[in-house]
């Protein structure tokens, strides 16, 4: 999967961010996402998720797992003044529509953490970018190469490197729990969807971004179907935690 992960800190820090936008933007990948988190803190990041050329983009609300610790009103207050909210559906603080223009948003994530964390100007960031959450373009360039699916690791054409079986055990994962739209029980109803992308185009704002990405190397690595991706994510000691 056409991932990669690394720190950032000091005053090129915005530069940093910008850039990893940047590389979103014009890796003409749709979807992909970049996440900003702080390196001592993973409960507080900024994440930008690309779909149809518009990012969607969720501030942490540290209000996952079991040791939640919610923002202070004042922190809420600051997020709304940035046009983030939290809504029935959202755990998190989001806001939609976002144009792709790197340089505002990198500061925009720079206000998000003031905001959101009262961060200091200089802390340690992590920068996660992934180009592929769906497995869209790793499928076909497998698909191209072997005519079939396998699920060994090998290299991916962007640089990066497929998940290897043992990286896809659920059990090495963190736990993320899912926000149910009303009405809906994931354990019957998304049996239903055959890809990756339907499923989250169903559930975009309910579910974490790493969610799709988990299922679809899941898929690529046992070259299963959806729904037995679904089973193994939500079974004992999957990452994701069904809430009612």
């Amino acid at each position: 999967m056409p991932e990669d992960q690394h720190g950032h800190e000091g005053r090129n820090q915005v530069d940093a961010w910008e850039a990893a936008l940047l590389r979103v933007v014009e890796s003409d990948q749709d979807p992909a996402f970049v996440v900003f988190t702080r390196a001592d803190r993973a409960d507080e990041y900024v994440q930008f998720y690309l779909h149809h050329h518009l990012f969607h983009a969720e501030v942490g609300s540290r209000e996952w797992g079991s040791e939640q610790r919610p923002l202070p009103s004042e922190a809420v207050e600051g997020l709304s003044a940035l046009g983030f909210v939290k809504t029935p559906v959202h755990l998190n603080y989001v806001r939609d529509g976002l144009l792709p223009e790197p340089a505002s948003l990198a500061q925009l994530t720079r206000s998000l953490f003031a905001a959101a964390y009262d961060a200091p100007v200089d802390f340690p960031v992590e920068i996660r970018v992934n180009l592929d959450p769906t497995g869209r373009a790793e499928r076909a360039a497998e698909a191209a190469t072997s005519g079939q699916l396998s699920g060994r690791s090998g290299t991916h054409p962007e640089g990066g490197h497929s998940a290897s079986r043992e990286h896809d055990s659920p059990h090495t994962l963190e736990r993320w729990p899912a926000v149910l739209p009303e009405g809906h029980d994931c354990r019957i109803d998304d049996l239903a969807y055959e890809t990756v992308q339907d499923w989250w185009d169903a559930h975009r704002g309910r579910v974490p971004i790493q969610a799709a990405a988990w299922l679809s190397r899941y898929m690529r690595t046992h070259n299963c179907t959806f729904a037995v991706a679904v089973a193994a994510a939500t079974g004992t000691g999957g990452p994701l935690i069904l809430v009612s």
